[in-house]
């Protein structure tokens, strides 16, 4: 597995008089020669990320440290991974689908340890009925909740006990599959994803559950022909539900109250998205793609206020296809999202993963910094690039970075204070220079030979 992708390096930094936060960011790729992709991801226990997808015909498992530097990698057979969740203990969840020899495909469950290592896989489905996949797995006392669809084509939820043996499992509605699954109180769960409740075409749906699957309410809603159903769902602070979904190649926002009934919907032609998450002042992010002027695809993060307007949006990208399937809310603040990328890495598909502050950027931004450090260039063009550095007690150390993302050299000095020359021995071209601390903001630098 290779990384590849430019980084800004992100850290916390704490002071013991005035504390302030560093939030930055980085961009990296990871795979090989297969396509890979991440479809979901989620924060580890000691601050790092993970992320599922898929490499080749494979399950891929990603672990990095806060920083984006790989850690371990895992792939398993014939297992695509569409959702993950960190579990008490440092353990992982994860659910997606499975090619089975006698049953086809199957949904799957399959529970890790900290380091990625797999405990137990559990496959549900049943014979000559193929087409199952789980898209979501909330954990629960003493077990797991799982929605997706199975080998009938419905919208489909599964209980399982803490070893993720079946409880029960139902199924609801003509046609169905079931995207984002979440607690709304004790014992009571809400999905979205789209059913057909009769002779009607499929639409976005709401759909609450009680701790045995069974249907308190359920709702349907349309706007036109168009193709539409909920990717992601959050109940809200007044008891009532936030749900993001699609409506053709646009996004679909929708608040309903307590018993699914819309207050307000709204479609933004911003893009597609495909997952959201409430942010710390109680609005939304949501991650997704958008077709550019050249008709080609980018990574789109799109930021949203309750009540459904833009607030802001960012776009990742580069001359192919990009395209963002999962955000999760940092602890540390801003956001980590994965998808694929064409455009960067070593393959025609790698795992893409972005660490964002609050705002959507990968830069640096000191809150309440101290009295920052000097450092200024004599040039930022030339054979040798020289530049001058002050005030940093612990010295002076930089990551140096290729134009295709690549670490090409280190920096270190030890002094507080000096003049470094950089260049020597390096093919012309374009540089970045990536000091750490809250400090220096990075520097793009070109060698001319």
């Amino acid at each position: 597995m290779k990384k590849l992708g430019f980084s800004y390096i992100l850290m916390g930094v704490m002071l013991s008089v005035t504390p302030y936060i560093l939030y930055g960011g980085w961009i990296f790729t990871y795979g090989g020669a297969d396509n890979d992709l991440g479809q979901s991801v989620c924060e580890s226990a000691d601050g790092g990320f993970v992320a599922t997808g898929q490499t080749g015909e494979n399950l891929l498992l990603t672990k990095t440290n806060s920083s984006g530097d790989l850690v371990w990698n895992h792939s398993y057979p014939e297992m695509s991974g569409t959702f993950i969740n960190a579990i008490d203990g440092g353990g992982y969840i994860i659910t997606g689908s499975k090619d089975d020899q006698w049953l086809g495909q199957t949904l799957f469950i399959m529970k890790t340890n900290s380091e990625g290592d797999s405990q137990w896989v559990k496959i549900h489905g049943k014979q000559d009925e193929k087409g199952c996949e789980g898209n979501s797995i909330l954990a629960i006392e003493n077990g797991y909740l799982i929605t997706g669809i199975n080998g009938s084509g419905k919208l489909w939820i599964l209980k399982t006990d803490s070893e993720g043996e079946l409880i029960w499992e139902k199924e609801y509605g003509v046609q169905g599959h079931g995207y984002s699954i979440r607690e709304v109180s004790k014992n009571r769960y809400v999905i979205t994803g789209e059913l057909k409740l009769g002779e009607e075409r499929e639409d976005l749906c709401l759909l609450k559950i009680d701790e045995n699957g069974d249907t308190i309410w359920v709702k349907t809603y349309g706007i036109s022909g168009d193709y539409e159903h909920g990717h992601s769902v959050e109940p809200t602070g007044d008891g009532g539900f936030f749900v993001a979904g699609e409506y053709g190649s646009d996004t679909w926002l929708l608040k309903t109250d307590s018993e699914g009934d819309t207050l307000w919907s709204k479609v933004d032609n911003s893009g597609r998205t495909y997952q959201l998450v409430e942010t710390s002042d109680g609005n939304y992010v949501l991650a997704g793609r958008r077709y550019t002027g050249t008709n080609k695809l980018d990574m789109l993060i799109l930021k949203v206020d309750g009540n459904g307007n833009k607030m802001w949006q960012k776009t990742y990208g580069g001359s192919n296809d990009d395209i963002g399937y999962s955000v999760y809310k940092a602890s540390q603040g801003g956001y980590i999202f994965t998808g694929q990328t064409r455009s960067f890495g070593d393959g025609s598909y790698d795992l893409w993963m972005i660490r964002t502050n609050s705002a959507g950027d990968t830069s640096w931004i000191c809150e309440n910094p101290p009295g920052l450090s000097d450092w200024d260039f004599a040039t930022t063009v030339g054979s040798a690039l020289t530049f001058r550095y002050r005030n940093k007690p612990e010295g002076f150390f930089a990551k140096v970075y290729d134009a295709s993302g690549s670490i090409v050299d280190r920096i270190y000095n030890r002094s507080a204070s000096g003049v470094i020359t950089w260049g020597e021995g390096y093919d012309s071209g374009v540089y970045f220079i990536v000091p750490i601390g809250c400090e220096f903001k990075p520097q793009k630098v070109i060698l001319v030979r």
